[in-house]
């Protein structure tokens, strides 16, 4: 069985996966930034030690196109080290990642 993380709960596409994922033979946590801020390294391996995630997919994004460039702080912390952070996570702890 797997143990799947997917960031960005609260979003559109994560939302679909949440509908889509009712009756598959997965665990899926869902996740968004309250309970788990996915640009903190640290707290994203311990949620993947804890729950023996194997497979992430992030569909966490800072989206907010015309506030991104006057929000640069957040919107790199969330488009760009977060993902570098699951990156880094996933290659040394062999777990798939899908990044949509």
């Amino acid at each position: 069985m797997n143990n799947i993380l997917v960031t960005g709960a609260n979003g559109q596409v994560a939302s679909e996966i949440q509908e889509l994922s009712q009756g598959y033979d997965n665990n899926f946590f869902f996740t968004d930034k309250k309970t788990l801020d996915i640009s903190n390294k640290e707290a994203i391996d311990n949620f993947i030690q804890t729950n023996n995630i194997n497979t992430i997919i992030n569909c966490a994004a800072y989206t907010a196109v015309d506030k991104a460039q006057s929000d640069e702080v957040n919107a790199d912390k969330i488009n760009h080290l977060a993902l570098k952070y699951l990156a880094q996570i996933s290659k040394e702890k062999n777990i798939k990642l899908i990044h949509i």
